[in-house]
């Protein structure tokens, strides 16, 4: 299936990611449990958006454990784990690789024009309430 034949999809495309995560966000102003953290803000800032999360979970970590867990996540972390550790069946299902480029703000090198104008606009909302204009 080519990438606009799936962002297209319905269930699996982007209608489908929208109508779930605003079912998750209907109500997130009296809904405090929910908290977006977004991609990009982790990839610019990871130690203080962790902390974030640790913190919203109610646990205890102390920071050298933090930068140890983000250390141990780095993508070139993953990857040599992910060769060490990775199963036929997973081979089978998941192709080469499972960690990825880890970049932000790929689109325009992955989707055309009018498919990022289509996702635009059918996450209009969505994008608002997670901090996306």
């Amino acid at each position: 299936m080519s990438l606009g034949s799936f962002i297209e999809n319905h269930p699996l495309g982007i209608s489908g990611w929208n109508e779930h995560t605003l079912g998750w966000l209907k109500d997130y102003r009296i809904a405090s449990v929910v908290k977006c953290f977004r991609f990009e803000d982790m990839k610019a800032d990871t130690f203080t958006v962790l902390s974030d999360i640790v913190d919203l979970l109610g646990l205890d970590v102390n920071e050298d454990y933090l930068l140890d867990s983000i250390r141990a996540s780095s993508k070139e972390e993953m990857g040599r784990s992910e060769q060490k550790h990775r199963s036929d069946a997973a081979l089978r299902t998941q192709g080469e690789r499972f960690v990825g480029e880890g970049r932000v703000g790929r689109a325009s090198q992955v989707a055309s024009d009018s498919e990022i104008k289509y996702i635009i606009e059918k996450t209009k909302y969505a994008r608002e309430i997670i901090g996306y204009e």
